[in-house]
């Protein structure tokens, strides 16, 4: 004999009306079984008191003691014996309008609350899931990079991982010249305000099989977003024209004082013509800044609220009579606007610049006269809150042809020389030179002082010279 299942038995007993269409089946099953007709009758027991419950629960005292033991419900919280003896709170189905009705809805509708159930546990599971991978997606930012010794460019994010790699040539080098002259070839760079980075880098990526010097900008993945054009115009400097196209090289962010975002870029010619590149955040060109003479850019702060850039190098203008000197220059970066020209350097035909808050000459040594040398200013060895250190030079370290060297050290913010100090070697050369009777000052503290009273000033007229501090 098949027996009944407990679900219709329940719907029997709740009076659904598609059970009774089959109440003459169920009624002669449970005249012959036994088993469904026991259980049954359990079923309708159970449903007999909770209904009861239910119709008389406008009419029931709100005094609990009032109930009718049979009828009374009440859900407690289970105690042990060694739980502390507390107050057990008692529950009815009047104070709890919603229990109330969720009991009755599941016992009217078991069938219906149980999909409900299964679907809403899956939503659950579906939205924990999805926050889950977000909160936990790995995120692809560039934070840092390095130059290998087999000439790659490296990305990495922020825990060391290698997000991606580029070939090209000479890479390695330039790790040294960064290091040396904190000057930088590659920047990591939130271009579009989305918190990812974007690699910026000038070096010479290999490109169609062939190592080319580009200013490029790749996304956090590595996939070139853009490569920006560099000028090829002939570059015309009193009557003399150089042929070679301008190449980059240093990439120096800058945030301007009304926020936004601009990129300085270091370029030259591998000639004297130099040039200094003003662009917006999405590499709009908005002004160049022209010098005869090479120089290296940098940023550097006179005053914690600005940054601007120091350009070391020489200036090239008499260079064909050994007249070229060694200089240093300080640009206000936002008043860089349209092509112009250093007003110490004019020749390229553009108007003068109005950016040069500082150009500063440095005097040449009686040991480079003797040595026909004449020195460059090479790089900031130094910067803190209150000085500079800039590095002149000529000749090679340790060469037999002689090495002479000295760092110059300004204060802030009027850049005022306050003392010369000397790198090792320059002592010797001068020593051999006075050896030879070549020489006949004497290199001592008096020697570096007079070279700190030598330091000239352009002040848009004419060279000064400001007493040491």
């Amino acid at each position: 004999m098949k027996h009944i299942d407990s679900k219709t038995l329940e719907l029997y007993a709740l009076q659904d009306t598609q059970v009774l269409a089959r109440k003459e089946e169920i009624d002669a099953h449970l005249t012959e079984c036994v088993g469904c007709r026991e259980l049954y009758g359990r079923i309708q027991g159970y449903y007999a008191g909770f209904n009861g419950s239910l119709d008389s629960t406008k009419s029931i005292s709100d005094n609990a003691s009032d109930l009718p033991v049979k009828l009374k419900r009440s859900f407690s919280i289970p105690t042990r014996a060694s739980f502390p003896l507390k107050e057990i709170r008692q529950y009815n189905n009047n104070s709890y309008p919603i229990l109330r009705n969720t009991i009755l809805m599941v016992k009217l509708y078991p069938v219906a609350t149980s999909v409900v159930s299964v679907v809403m546990f899956c939503v659950f599971v579906f939205i924990g899931l999805t926050v889950f991978n977000t909160n936990h997606q790995i995120v692809k930012n560039p934070t840092s990079y390095r130059y290998t010794k087999d000439d790659k460019l490296e990305v990495f994010d922020s825990n060391g991982n290698l997000l991606w790699a580029k070939a090209g040539t000479d890479i390695y080098d330039v790790r040294l010249e960064e290091n040396k002259y904190k000057s930088f070839s590659t920047a990591t760079v939130d271009l579009n305000g989305d918190g990812i980075n974007e690699v910026i880098t000038s070096l010479a990526l290999t490109e169609s099989g062939i190592p080319t010097k580009r200013l490029r900008i790749f996304s956090n993945e590595g996939l070139l977003l853009k490569t920006v054009p560099m000028s090829n115009d002939s570059i015309m400097f009193k009557g003399t024209l150089y042929y070679q196209p301008l190449i980059p090289d240093n990439i120096i962010p800058v945030v301007t004082q009304k926020g936004s975002m601009n990129f300085i870029v270091q370029t030259n010619t591998a000639r004297s013509p130099s040039c200094i590149v003003r662009y917006d955040s999405n590499f709009n060109v908005l002004g160049k800044y022209w010098h005869f003479g090479s120089v290296t850019a940098r940023k550097i702060s006179l005053t914690p609220s600005k940054a601007l850039i120091a350009l070391c190098g020489k200036n090239d203008v008499f260079d064909y009579t050994m007249r070229d000197f060694a200089v240093f220059i300080v640009l206000d970066p936002e008043t860089l606007i349209g092509n112009v020209e250093s007003e110490l350097t004019r020749g390229f035909g553009f108007a003068p610049s109005i950016s040069e808050l500082f150009y500063i000459r440095f005097p040449r040594t009686d040991m480079e006269q003797q040595l026909s040398l004449n020195s460059m200013a090479n790089f900031i060895t130094h910067e803190d809150s209150t000085v500079l250190f800039v590095n002149v030079s000529a000749g090679v370290q340790n060469s037999t042809k002689g090495f002479v060297s000295f760092d110059y050290i300004f204060s802030k913010p009027d850049l005022s020389v306050s003392s010369v100090k000397f790198v090792t070697g320059t002592e010797n050369t001068h020593k051999e030179l006075k050896r030879m009777r070549k020489l006949s000052s004497n290199f001592n503290a008096e020697y570096l002082h007079k070279l700190s009273e030598r330091v000239e000033y352009w002040n848009n007229t004419k060279w000064e010279k400001r007493l040491p501090n």
